[in-house]
């Protein structure tokens, strides 16, 4: 818990909500056991509240203002509750060490695996090759 508020970027716009880091890490500091207490519930209960699901779509225009009468001239951001990606965070974290720790990630399996860079995959590959070849 402690290290997902310590990593939310208190600079990013919050979603529907309006519950921004600042906000969240404030909390946290004041009522320890509060957001811990919140997204344990959730877990216990499978619950991933729908309100946390729903996002704010912004347009940001793109630098060429000669496409700003189309809908190339913006790109669009999608504004999450901060709250939910403290949520997501902590049970992406608790899958990851239960998978980890019980055998159940594949030797090869690079992608959305910390400490295993897309060098490693090539790396791993390129072996596999050169041993063929002998």
């Amino acid at each position: 818990m402690d290290e997902a508020v310590r990593n939310l970027d208190v600079n990013k716009c919050p979603g529907p909500g309006g519950i921004d880091g600042n906000i969240v890490k404030k909390m946290h500091k004041y009522l320890p056991r509060f957001w811990l207490d919140l997204f344990n519930r959730c877990y216990v209960l499978g619950c991933f509240p729908t309100v946390w699901k729903v996002a704010r779509v912004i347009t940001i225009p793109k630098a060429d203002k000669s496409k700003h009468r189309s809908v190339e001239g913006f790109r669009g951001i999608s504004l999450l509750s901060v709250p939910g990606k403290c949520l997501e965070k902590i049970v992406i974290g608790r899958l990851n060490h239960f998978l980890a720790t019980n055998g159940h990630i594949a030797p090869l399996q690079f992608g959305f695996t910390a400490g295993r860079t897309t060098a490693d995959a090539i790396e791993t590959v390129t072996k596999s090759v050169e041993n063929i070849r002998k």
